[in-house]
C-alpha cells in the first residue's frame, strides 16, 4: 500500500492522455520513459477519469536530497509536453498533496477513498482506490483589520469542531468575541 501523505516521501501523479486520444498508449509509453530519464522509480495506477478508463503513473525520486522546487518543475514540464491541464504533487515535508495546474498555480488537495464522484479523477493500484478533493485554505488573522464586515469566519468551538460565523458588526463581535479567540488561535478565515 501506498503511503500518500506521509511528510517523509514525495511524489508526482500524472497521465499523458488527452481526450478521445487515438494514441494514449504510446503518449503514456512517452511520459514514463521521460519520468525514467528524470530518475524516478515509476509505478503504474489504473484510473478513471468522466467515465472514461485512463492509465497514469505515480513517481518517486529515490536520490536524495529531492528539493521541492525540482519535483514542481518536473511536473510543470512534464503537463506542458504532455498537454495535460494538472498533475498531483506532494511535496516533501508536507503532509498533503498539491494539485499544479498548466498555469503553474497550486491548490491544496486532500486524500480521500474513491466516492464514485466523476469529476474527481480516480486511481486504482493492488486493490485500492483513492482520490483527490481540493480542500480550502485558510490564514489565521492576527489583527483587527484582518477582518472585515461581511467576511465568513470559522472559529474553534469546543476544540472539536469548526463553526462558521458571518461578521455583521465587527465593533462588537471584536469586543465579544474574536479578540479572544484571535489570541488562543480559534479563529480563521478560508483565503
Amino acid at each position: 500500500m501506498l503511503h500518500l501523505n506521509d511528510k517523509n516521501i514525495h511524489y508526482i501523479i500524472i497521465t499523458a492522455e488527452i481526450k478521445n486520444g487515438e494514441m494514449n498508449k504510446e503518449r503514456n509509453s512517452l511520459l514514463e520513459d521521460s519520468l525514467f530519464r528524470r530518475n524516478y522509480r515509476v509505478i503504474k495506477l489504473g484510473g478513471v477519469y468522466n467515465g472514461v478508463e485512463e492509465e497514469s503513473f505515480i513517481a518517486f525520486k529515490d536520490i536524495a536530497p529531492v528539493l521541492n522546487n525540482e519535483i514542481r518543475y518536473d511536473a510543470i514540464e512534464l503537463m506542458d509536453q504532455f498537454e495535460q491541464e494538472c498533475a498531483i504533487v506532494k511535496y516533501l515535508g508536507d503532509e498533503s498533496p498539491t494539485k499544479i495546474c498548466n498555469d503553474g498555480s497550486e491548490i491544496p488537495m486532500g486524500l480521500v477513498k474513491y466516492n464514485g464522484n466523476n469529476q474527481n479523477r480516480s486511481y486504482f493500484y493492488e486493490g485500492n482506490t483513492f482520490a483527490f478533493t481540493e480542500s480550502r485554505r485558510y490564514y489565521k488573522p492576527s489583527k483587527k483589520t484582518d477582518l472585515k464586515v461581511g467576511m465568513v469566519v470559522e472559529y474553534l468551538n469546543d476544540n472539536k469542531i469548526w463553526v462558521e460565523k458571518k461578521i455583521v458588526n465587527l465593533e462588537k463581535e471584536y469586543d465579544n468575541m474574536y479578540k479572544l479567540l484571535i489570541k488562543y488561535d480559534r479563529l480563521r478565515c478560508p483565503s
